[in-house]
């Protein structure tokens, strides 16, 4: 089997699952006219096409990706699992500057300018969504009293 068809076989299963997980989202409050179930399922739509060109029609010839390449992703994946994980308990702040410090780095950054430019851009994504579009953001149940 060419590899194009496994990956994309493989993202259209993962696009599948994303859309029926959205059909599970409620809130209790009015967010927009979509939802909380429009941008899931807008992200599982484009990744189920992408998905399926590669499938009918995959390219010819595409080497493997070295070694070098698939530790890199391996580390990438680790890096956005455990990004999730710690979001609820290290709060949006903490955990981002964190995760796109690692993954800068991962992409051979500078380490002290990686931490630098993740802290800047962390707090601009904090201001855009904190105060321009009124999204609440998690704290983080490390820094919440009683916890």
């Amino acid at each position: 089997m060419n590899s194009d068809r496994l990956v994309g076989a493989a993202t259209l299963v993962v696009a599948i699952a994303v859309a029926f997980e959205a059909r599970t989202f409620r809130v209790s409050f009015y967010t927009d006219p979509l939802g909380a179930r429009g941008l899931p399922f807008i992200a599982a739509s484009l990744l189920g096409i992408g998905a399926l060109l590669l499938t009918l029609e995959p390219r010819a010839n595409i080497p493997s990706p070295g070694a070098a390449v698939l530790r890199r992703g391996a580390a990438v994946a680790i890096c956005l699992v455990l990004y999730s994980v710690a979001l609820p308990f290290f709060g949006f702040l903490l955990s981002t500057i964190t995760a796109l410090s690692v993954l800068s780095v991962i992409f051979g950054g500078p380490p002290i300018r990686s931490i630098a430019l993740a802290a800047v851009y962390t707090g601009t994504l904090y201001v855009l969504f904190a105060f321009v579009l009124g999204l609440p953001l998690p704290i983080g149940n490390l820094f919440v009293r009683g916890s």
